[in-house]
C-alpha cells in the first residue's frame, strides 16, 4: 500500500530529474581546428560524460553509475577561462594580435637562417607571408643581411682580392686605390670607366692603365675595370649593367662601402657608357661624371634624383662630342626648370680645349662628392634603354620593353602612375615612403585602386634585399598597380 502510495511521486520526480536543463555549452567560434579535431573544446578531458545533480544534492551520472565522483558541471570558471591560454581571447587589439604573429614569424625565420637553408628560398617560406609590425620588419632586414653577410663574406673578399668580378659569362678585372680614412658607414666607391673602344688589345689595356691615374678623390675606393670587349660600345653591352652590379654587391656585403655614396665616371668611350649607364643605372647610385664622350639614343629621363655632371671640349668636333655635350646640358636646365626637385646637373663645354682636356674635367669629382643616395625619392622618372631593367627604385615591372616610359609620385597616401609600359606595373613602399598604417590608393593611367591596406612581410623584404645585396634599398610591402 505504501509503495503504491509513493509511486506517483516517483514517477513526477523522474520526470522533473530527466527534463532539468543540460549545462550550458561553451562557443568556439574560433577555435584552433586541430583542437576540435582532438576532441579538446576546453574543458577538463578526463570526464567526458555528463554529469548531473539530483534535488537532493546527490551526484549522478546520467550514462553509468558515479562510483563517488564529486565533480561539478564543467563550465568554466572565469578562472579557469584566465588560466586558459590556448582560448582565443577576445579582449586582445589588433595591435596585440599583429606584434604576437611578427613575434611567432620573426622566431620561424630564426630558426630557417640558423638552418643554413638557401637564402633565395626564404621567400616560399609560409612564415614569409605573416604581417609583420614596422619593428619587426626593421628586425628582419637585419637579420636576413647579417645572414648573408655570414654565408658570402668570405667568398666575396677572395673574389675581391682577385682584382675580376664574374657575371653573365663575362670576366671584368680591374683596377683599385684607396683615398682617405674610412668613414663609419664605409667608403665612397667611385668606378671609372676607361676611353678606347673599337682599337686592339693593347691600345684598350693602355687606355685601362691611364684611368687608374687619373683622378683622386678625397676619401674613396677608386676603380678602374677593363672593358670585357674591344668593340666601340665596350661599356654599353648588357652584360656591363650586371658585372657592375656584381662589383657593388662585392663591396657591400664586405662591409666596405657606403650604399649611398657610389659614383660613375668615365672618359671617351667611357663617357658614352656613362651616357647609357648613368640612366640605367641612376637608382643605384649618388651621381654621375660623363667625359668626353657621346650619348648616342641615352635619354636623361632618368637622372630625376641624382647628380650628372657633363665636360667636352669645344675644339672636341669628332662625332659632334662637343654640341651634343652641350645639348645635353641644356636638356637637364631644361628638366630642373621643369622639376625644381630633380635633374640637378653640373659641367661646362671647355673653351679652347679638344679631346683631352687637361683635366678641368676633374673638377666632376668633388662636385659629386656632395650628392648622397635617396634610395626612396618621393618622384620618379623611368626610361627603358635598348639594355633593360625590371626594378627602378620603388617601381617593378613584369615585361619589359625598350624605350617605354613611366612617371609616378607619391602624394599623401595617393600614389599616381603615369606610364606605356607594357604587363604589370608594382608599387613597393617601406614606412620611410609613404604611412604604411593607413590607408593607401594607386593610381594607373587614371584608374584607382580600392582603398589598399598595407601588410608588411618576410617576402617582399627578403625579395628586395637579396635581389642587389643592397640593405640600404629594401622595401616591406608591394601591391600591383590596377
Amino acid at each position: 500500500m505504501r509503495l503504491a502510495q509513493a509511486l506517483p511521486s516517483l514517477i513526477a520526480l523522474g520526470l522533473m530529474t530527466s527534463c532539468k536543463a543540460a549545462p550550458e555549452r561553451i562557443q568556439f567560434s574560433n577555435r584552433d581546428k586541430s583542437q576540435v579535431d582532438d576532441g579538446d573544446l576546453g574543458r577538463d578531458k578526463t570526464d567526458q560524460d555528463q554529469v548531473e545533480e539530483d534535488d537532493s544534492g546527490d551526484v549522478k551520472d546520467s550514462d553509468k553509475d558515479s562510483k563517488g565522483s564529486t565533480e561539478q558541471p564543467s563550465k568554466d570558471t572565469p578562472e579557469q577561462d584566465k588560466n586558459d591560454q590556448s582560448k582565443p581571447n577576445p579582449s586582445k587589439s589588433a595591435e596585440e594580435l599583429l606584434k604576437e604573429s611578427s613575434t611567432k614569424a620573426l622566431s620561424d625565420l630564426d630558426t630557417y637562417l640558423k638552418s643554413n637553408k638557401p637564402l633565395a628560398d626564404l621567400t616560399k617560406q609560409s612564415f614569409a607571408e605573416t604581417a609583420l609590425t614596422k619593428e619587426a620588419a626593421e628586425d628582419s632586414r637585419k637579420k636576413i643581411f647579417e645572414a648573408l653577410k655570414q654565408r658570402e663574406s668570405d667568398s666575396r673578399s677572395k673574389e675581391i682580392n682577385s682584382l675580376a668580378v664574374n657575371a653573365d659569362g663575362k670576366t671584368m678585372k680591374y683596377l683599385v686605390k684607396t683615398f682617405g680614412a674610412k668613414p663609419e658607414k664605409g667608403h665612397s666607391l667611385y668606378i671609372s670607366l676607361h676611353g678606347g673602344g673599337q682599337t686592339s688589345q693593347q691600345e684598350n689595356d693602355g687606355q685601362w692603365t691611364n684611368q687608374i691615374e687619373l683622378y683622386k678623390p678625397a676619401e674613396g675606393i677608386y676603380i678602374a675595370p677593363r672593358a670585357p670587349t674591344d668593340t666601340w660600345d665596350l661599356w654599353q653591352l648588357p652584360h656591363i649593367d650586371k658585372l657592375i652590379e656584381r662589383m657593388i654587391a662585392n663591396y657591400i656585403i664586405t662591409g666596405q662601402v657606403n650604399p649611398n655614396r657610389i659614383y660613375f665616371m668615365g672618359y671617351s668611350a667611357g663617357g658614352d657608357g656613362l651616357y647609357q649607364l648613368g640612366p640605367r643605372l641612376a637608382d643605384r647610385i649618388a651621381a654621375g661624371a660623363m667625359m668626353a664622350g657621346h650619348p648616342g639614343d641615352a635619354s636623361p629621363v632618368s637622372l630625376r634624383n641624382i647628380g650628372f655632371s657633363i665636360h667636352v671640349g669645344g675644339n672636341d668636333t669628332a662625332y659632334d662630342r662637343h654640341k651634343l655635350g652641350a645639348e645635353w646640358l641644356q636638356k637637364l636646365k631644361d628638366l630642373r626648370q621643369e622639376n625644381p626637385d630633380g635633374y640637378q646637373s653640373f659641367g661646362q663645354i671647355v673653351a679652347g680645349k679638344g679631346h683631352w682636356m687637361d683635366l678641368v674635367d676633374a673638377e666632376a669629382v668633388p662636385w659629386m662628392a656632395g650628392f648622397t643616395r635617396n634610395p626612396f625619392p618621393k618622384k620618379i622618372s623611368w626610361h627603358q634603354d635598348d639594355v633593360t631593367h625590371e626594378r627602378f627604385y620603388w617601381v617593378k615591372n613584369d615585361k619589359v620593353k625598350a624605350h617605354t616610359e613611366l612617371n609616378a609620385e607619391i602624394n599623401g597616401q595617393t600614389i599616381k602612375v603615369a606610364d606605356n609600359m607594357e604587363g604589370k606595373v608594382f608599387i613597393r613602399l617601406n614606412d620611410g615612403l609613404i604611412d604604411l598604417s593607413k590607408d593607401i590608393v594607386i593610381e594607373r593611367n587614371g584608374k584607382k585602386s580600392a582603398a589598399l591596406k598595407a601588410k608588411r612581410s618576410i617576402r617582399v623584404i627578403a625579395e628586395t634585399l637579396l635581389d642587389r645585396s643592397d640593405p640600404e634599398d629594401v622595401f616591406t610591402v608591394e601591391f600591383e598597380a590596377p
